[in-house]
């Protein structure tokens, strides 16, 4: 179904946004620290291991949705978990710029932000279509969703950080 292919690229996505916030061009462990306002941003609270515990708990969850069938339910989480990605990186984008902007940052583009828009805006408006097109949640499968998001998210990001932080 197309929910399906959005769920499985959306999760095909997530190693090459890791891959953007880390490596081309890097730094999104830094803006997240100094959002976190840290003392170490380079490693402290968010560290490499910590983040890619965090992204892999993203890429099971998805291959284990995608084994049993992304139904509107999922769907649902994902969306939620793409506007999580929107938010996260248009706000840390604003951070970035006004913090630096006196050193020459001309862009609120935080690392990340490209397969954010190009990537997972593209696959939430699709999930939002196919609701019309194919199957759509009930609303407490709706609301339940956006529960089962924020707590998978939360998670996701907390557990790993707290488990692996240190300065």
């Amino acid at each position: 179904t197309m929910q399906q292919k959005l769920f499985a690229a959306a999760t095909a996505l997530l190693p090459l946004h890791v891959l953007e916030e880390w490596y081309f061009p890097g730094g999104f462990h830094t803006m997240y620290n100094l959002m976190a306002k840290s003392d170490c941003p380079e490693s402290y609270p968010m560290n490499q291991m910590s983040d890619m515990l965090t992204n892999l708990i993203g890429v099971l969850f998805g291959c284990i949705v995608l084994a049993v069938g992304a139904s509107p339910f999922f769907c649902v989480m994902q969306i939620f978990l793409c506007g999580a990605e929107v938010f996260g990186h248009f706000s840390g984008g604003v951070f970035l710029y006004n913090m630096f902007k006196a050193k020459g940052k001309r862009t609120i583009y935080s690392p990340g932000m490209a397969t954010t828009i190009l990537g997972y805006i593209p696959v939430a408006i699709g999930i939002v279509v196919s609701f019309f097109t194919q199957a759509a949640p009930t609303l407490p499968e709706l609301l339940l969703a956006i529960v089962c998001g924020m707590a998978l998210g939360g998670l996701s990001l907390n557990l790993p950080e707290k488990l692996l932080k240190s300065k």
